[in-house]
């Protein structure tokens, strides 16, 4: 009996032991770099049956996520526009570098003759993101989403999820923001990447993307914001 007691604790604690080891998880994604210069998926949120935590993506080449315990994790991607992509893993000693393929194809890249703003439907929310060549800090992101009550406008902190503020717009003043796609895509110039200084934009609507750069100071977003948060509102 003592034997059988003796052997019983012994694969308990061994059970409990191998539960506590951790391990490294190493990630490589297939999204590349944009003309904004960086990755639009920015967050992973990595989730088990004990853990959930949300770290940067890119922050190396691979990324690697340090003291797993051993165990089946859910990878949950997230973009600046809020697109979502995930995948489960199981982690072990035995667990080799992942490798995740897809991000690069989720957004389309849509013509220059097709107008994103002119589809947005009840619900929909169009982004866009906003950098500047001569000032790799300057980012923002702004979404205007369609409502049963019109139109609202949101601006985000910097290009996080985080929400500064939101105002209600006319409706007659969205013309405003088909205006600034079109007038951005009519100004967009390739000469501009070797520009001193230049615009880059990208406008966002469900899984399509367009983007464009404007040479010198067209002050697009500027102009855009003080027209839904300030000028226009009801």
């Amino acid at each position: 009996m003592k034997r059988i007691f003796f052997s019983v604790t012994l694969l308990f604690i061994a059970v409990l032991a191998w539960g506590q080891q951790r391990f490294p998880l190493s990630l490589k994604t297939d999204d590349k770099i944009t003309m904004h210069g960086f990755c639009y998926w920015q967050q992973l949120q990595v989730k088990s049956k004990d853990t959930s935590f949300t770290t940067h993506l890119h922050r190396a080449n691979p990324d690697e996520i340090k003291n797993l315990k051993a165990g089946t994790y859910t990878l949950t991607a997230v973009s600046v526009f809020g697109g979502k992509l995930s995948k489960k893993v199981e982690l072990n000693k035995k667990t080799a570098p992942v490798k995740w393929k897809g991000l690069q194809a989720f957004y389309k890249r849509v013509p220059e003759k097709e107008s994103l703003s002119g589809k947005l439907k009840l619900n929909d929310t169009l982004f866009i993101l906003y950098s500047s060549s001569a000032d790799e800090n300057a980012r923002e992101k702004i979404g205007i989403t369609k409502t049963a009550s019109g139109y609202k406008a949101i601006q985000y902190r910097g290009i996080s999820q985080e929400v500064q503020q939101e105002m209600q717009f006319k409706d007659e003043f969205f013309k405003d923001v088909v205006a600034f796609e079109a007038n951005g895509k009519k100004a967009n110039s390739p000469k501009a990447e070797t520009a001193p200084k230049a615009e880059i934009y990208t406008i966002a609507l469900r899984k399509e993307i367009i983007s464009f750069i404007v040479p010198a100071e067209w002050n697009g977003m500027n102009n855009l914001k003080a027209k839904l948060f300030i000028a226009e509102q009801k």
